[in-house]
């Protein structure tokens, strides 16, 4: 229960529908999705991108872009960057791609919205055996698809019509909207950036109780 309440809670206090705040987002390096939602950064670990091609626009940041200050040995900064959750720089927030990939080649995608769901591109192409939380064994994901994070556990897996169903099983109505749109293939931002300002809602009125 004390965990449903941090989860809770973080939500409430950090995320808007649009991703608009992030002030209350320490800025730091996370080891785990779990010392993210604590906002728990490494103590001592500083990590921002080296401004090179428009490096901070950019959806991925490859592993070579990273400045990474810590204070221990380099090798020992090698091993704990290529192992990092993610990111906060003070503008965005930036998740690696070995939470959703084995490949060694580390990169970090830009989360693009943040919510109940947050969303980003990923930056691999993804093989169908992989076993995903939401939805089962699926296709080959190609790179620059977008991919889901679950804000209440970690979870990562692809953003298809297949598992929007599943995330919208939680809210009857929005469920019907996409079952009876023609174009919800196409659509599939619009819904979880509405399910997400329908749960902020929800939270809010649920924790001023």
């Amino acid at each position: 229960m004390a965990f449903r309440v941090l989860i809770v809670t973080f939500l409430f206090k950090f995320i808007s529908p649009a991703f608009a705040q992030t002030e209350g987002i320490k800025v730091g390096a996370y080891s785990s999705f779990y010392s993210f939602i604590e906002n728990r950064p490494i103590p001592g670990i500083s990590v921002s991108i080296v401004e090179a091609d428009n490096s901070r626009d950019r959806l991925f940041v490859p592993f070579t872009l990273l400045r990474f200050e810590a204070p221990f040995k380099i090798k020992r900064k090698e091993y704990a960057k290529s192992r990092l959750w993610g990111f906060y720089d003070g503008n965005n927030l930036y998740i690696s791609s070995k939470n959703y990939t084995l490949s060694t080649i580390v990169r970090f995608s830009k989360i693009l919205h943040l919510g109940r769901y947050a969303y980003f591109r990923g930056t691999e192409e993804i093989s169908n055996k992989t076993n995903w939380a939401i939805g089962g064994l699926i296709g080959t994901i190609p790179i620059g698809s977008y991919f889901v994070l679950d804000m209440s556990n970690g979870d990562v897996f692809p953003l298809t019509i297949e598992t929007l169903k599943i995330i919208l099983r939680d809210n009857p109505d929005l469920y019907q909207k996409l079952e009876k749109d023609p174009n919800g293939a196409n659509n599939l931002l619009k819904y979880i950036e509405k399910f997400n300002s329908l749960f902020r809602i929800k939270e809010e009125s649920y924790i001023k109780q």
